[in-house]
């Protein structure tokens, strides 16, 4: 009898998706190195050999958030309907959000604790930025939206980033745990936010 082999999931793989899941549900200011060790059944000082602080732990997983993000964007056909295009990049970004929910409900917070999360939050802003220029650019080249003068298109990143960014902190203010249904209303928002330029 041939016996399945189990595969060994890496202790630093363990130590995120422990922090991820702890992070999520409690935040980060009530969550210990200790919490996480114990959350994934390694000791402490397992968990410092491979992380020196909670800060690199959450540092790992903002990058491990970016990474995930631009596997699954690569995903999306840009080939085919428009339409179905926007709808699902938004409904695979709620997804997302919901899925580390932490960072962006508390992004400022950690950013103002953390001076190289600060950093490269920053740099990221900025790539992000530029992507969603290209993005309209492209709506606008596939006579999705109308053509749109410079100051609309900053108007347009600079408003779909906003709500990407803070409508988690805005939910939090009126209910205690915003669940995916709440995370993807904010989808719908910047969809809506796209309507008057269509043509």
């Amino acid at each position: 009898m041939v016996k399945n082999k189990q595969t060994k999931i890496p202790t630093k793989t363990k130590i995120l998706d422990a922090a991820l899941t702890l992070f999520n549900e409690h935040g980060c200011g009530s969550i210990s190195t200790n919490h996480i060790a114990k959350e994934c059944g390694i000791s402490a000082g397992n968990l410092y050999f491979h992380y020196a602080n909670k800060s690199e732990i959450i540092r790992a997983l903002y990058e491990k958030m970016l990474t995930d993000w631009d596997e699954m964007q690569a995903k999306i056909p840009m080939d085919g309907d428009v339409m179905s295009y926007i709808k699902g990049l938004l409904a695979l970004a709620a997804n997302h959000y919901y899925e580390y929910r932490f960072i962006h409900r508390e992004l400022v917070t950690l950013c103002m604790d953390d001076e190289a999360l600060d950093v490269r939050n920053k740099e990221v802003i900025t790539r992000r930025k530029k992507e969603n220029t290209m993005i309209l650019s492209m709506l606008v080249a596939r006579k999705y939206l109308r053509e749109l003068s410079a100051d609309e298109i900053e108007f347009l990143v600079d408003m779909t980033w906003l709500i990407s960014i803070f409508w988690q902190p805005y939910i939090q203010m009126q209910q205690a745990k915003p669940d995916e249904a709440a995370i993807h209303r904010g989808a719908k928002m910047i969809e809506t936010l796209l309507e008057p330029y269509r043509l």
